[in-house]
């Protein structure tokens, strides 16, 4: 099993030279309120989607799209939603430091240059993939991600779990 296999965590090492690795990300950073974001019927999230949203306070980010629909039945798509370079750099602005998205990459099926993840990683944003978000509705979380403990990961499997508020 690799370190980017089912839900994972990618630390900013796994494409920046020098970047924070697995043990150097505080586990207060995988740990406290987030928000689920559904956004349906796109290829991408772009900034025009996020614009409108209200990001005080928000740290955690975790986008559900029309890729939770495709969990269980089997197949692989190439087409999967992925998060815009130019929404990440919103994100970025907007203080955000964990961004989570529903499938297996952030970034587009086969990009070759990773954009997405060049705007997140080497500011520190963590990146959390592989969220199977199918049955979450919407709305305020407090959220637990916890990668296995690997020494000098670039990332990690991780169990996350999301405990409504009430």
């Amino acid at each position: 099993m690799g370190s980017h296999t089912g839900t994972h965590i990618d630390a900013p090492y796994h494409f920046v030279e020098g970047g924070r690795k697995l043990e150097e990300i505080p586990l207060g950073e995988l740990v406290g309120p987030a928000i689920v974001v559904q956004i349906e019927g796109v290829p991408s999230i772009t900034r025009k989607h996020l614009m409108p949203l209200d990001w005080n306070d928000v740290q955690r980010v975790l986008f559900k799209t029309d890729n939770s629909e495709h969990w269980n039945d089997g197949a692989f798509y190439e087409k999967f939603v992925y998060l815009d370079p130019d929404a990440a750099e919103f994100l970025v602005q907007q203080g955000v430091r964990v961004v989570g998205i529903d499938y297996l990459s952030i970034d587009p099926y086969k990009s070759e240059k990773h954009p997405t993840h060049f705007v997140l990683l080497p500011r520190n944003v963590i990146i959390i993939e592989g969220l199977n978000l199918k049955h979450v509705p919407p709305g305020l979380y407090q959220m637990v991600a916890l990668p296995l403990k690997l020494n000098s990961g670039d990332g990690a499997p991780a169990r996350v779990i999301l405990i409504a508020n009430d």
